[in-house]
């Protein structure tokens, strides 16, 4: 296998970014997003080690993907969690919660085709409730996030787009979104005041 320093690079950004706004919502005691954008930055921090390598060993590249995939039915959803509890729509979040623990639970008794298609199904869901919860509240940080993930998926990870791998793209958006998600998440509420008569 070749090394594919650009991808090491696009995954190196992810992870810092991911990092930092695991970092920063910590700080701000939104514990569950921390643990979301920290397990987006786990599987970019594997994805930065096997990219880097001529050749990954094969623990290597099935922990990257098993650390990808948890991101995608744990993380993801962990960020979705914070933005529905944050404007107080719980039922949205206690969806969010069953579809990844179920996915999680459910992982040993499918094979792997059925928990790639679960794990879409759960991460889009995850990024459907962002979308929609930040286009009711009007909230353009979670807008732009979302968005960066829907054209991510659109993007894909194989072939080339530009003279680049497609999936250093994938990776560039996604760090753009998470970036955004994080100023949506740490964003205080504009004061209401009211005049009085």
């Amino acid at each position: 296998m070749v090394r594919q320093l650009s991808t090491s690079i696009s995954d190196l950004v992810l992870a810092a970014i991911s990092f930092r706004a695991s970092y920063l919502l910590f700080q701000n005691s939104n514990y569950t997003a921390c643990v979301g954008f920290f397990l987006i930055a786990f599987a970019a921090s594997h994805g930065v080690v096997r990219f880097g390598m001529t050749s990954p060993s094969q623990l290597l590249v099935r922990c990257h993907y098993t650390a990808a995939w948890v991101a995608q039915i744990v993380g993801i959803p962990c960020i979705a969690i914070a933005f529905t509890l944050k404007e107080h729509l719980n039922t949205v979040a206690y969806i969010n919660a069953a579809l990844s623990v179920t996915c999680l639970a459910t992982a040993r008794l499918t094979g792997p085709s059925t928990q790639e298609k679960a794990g879409g199904m759960v991460g889009a869901f995850a990024v459907l409730s962002i979308l929609g919860v930040s286009l009711i509240r009007f909230n353009p940080y979670g807008i732009i996030g979302g968005l960066c993930v829907v054209l991510s998926v659109f993007i894909g990870v194989k072939g080339t787009a530009l003279r680049l791998p497609r999936v250093d793209w994938f990776h560039y958006v996604l760090a753009i979104g998470n970036v955004s998600f994080q100023l949506a998440l740490v964003q205080k509420q504009s004061p209401v005041y009211y005049e009085s008569r």
